[in-house]
């Protein structure tokens, strides 16, 4: 099965994954894969010139660990990711602040020699949610295929599949714990694993630095003891408990399966 677009992945200072997009002018624009953001684009301010767009009379409310922030839409024409032209985008314009506002304070320490890519921008999953995509967080590519299309190479390798909630705008998926089952956001944007901060005093045996190590359960299946930190305010009107981070997610290759509503964990 062909791909419609294959594109390497980079990393940023944070670890998270970031491709590379050409703009409606042509002009390459870094962009995070963003599994957390319902929306379809966000463009950094400095780089809102390298786009022509149209402002609507629409707005978005967009929702962060920093609380809620109304944004005037843009429609954007396209843009090119690999070979694929992606119609119709609904964009809108973050400022620096506001980008550093939403950021949870944590990167990975590395190598110097270790390339880093500032991304300008973050594709979400209103482009990411009309395809099925391969996340190959592992070996450095991101390919997108049809809606409801899985290669046999997918299928060929030793995964684990957990179930999507299904009508969410973002993948949700429920796990089990010592706690119970709990709702966990797969979020390519963020850097950890975490909790709310006004869930901490939910759980028992923190850290001294007030970390919480939980083992992760699907279908009687263990996944991993990971370790969990605590920000922000509750995730209860996101309809999840926690999120799993970069540093969960990275273990493993991703494959969306966005028709089906499924998640393959791919070793």
């Amino acid at each position: 099965m062909i791909s419609l677009s294959d594109v390497p992945i980079a990393v940023s200072f944070a670890h998270t994954p970031i491709v590379t997009i050409q703009s409606n002018m042509d002009k390459p624009i870094h962009c995070l894969i963003d599994t957390g953001m319902s929306s379809d684009l966000i463009l950094e301010e400095p780089v809102q010139e390298a786009f022509k767009s149209l402002d609507t009379d629409n707005n978005l409310a967009i929702t962060d660990l920093s609380g809620t922030v109304v944004k005037k839409i843009r429609f954007i024409s396209h843009v090119h990711l690999g070979h694929l032209r992606i119609k119709k985008i609904r964009g809108f314009v973050q400022t620096k602040e506001e980008s550093s506002r939403s950021m949870i304070p944590f990167f990975f320490r590395c190598s110097p020699s270790h390339q880093h890519i500032q991304p300008e921008g973050a594709i979400g999953m209103g482009i990411l949610a009309r395809y099925n995509c391969y996340l190959g967080l592992k070996e450095g590519k991101f390919s997108i295929y049809h809606k409801g299309s899985i290669p046999k190479k997918i299928k060929q390798k030793q995964f684990m599949i957990l179930d999507l909630v299904a009508n969410a705008n973002v993948p949700i998926v429920c796990l089990s714990t010592s706690y119970g089952e709990k709702k966990f956001l797969i979020d390519t944007g963020s850097t950890v694993c975490c909790f709310s901060e006004s869930s901490k005093s939910q759980f028992e045996g923190l850290s001294e630095e007030g970390v919480l190590y939980l083992p992760l359960e699907s279908g009687g299946l263990p996944l991993s003891t990971q370790r969990f930190y605590f920000f922000g305010p509750s995730f209860a009107s996101s309809g999840i408990d926690g999120i799993l981070g970069i540093d969960f997610l990275a273990h493993y290759n991703l494959f969306f399966d966005h028709l089906n509503h499924k998640l393959y964990l791919l070793r």
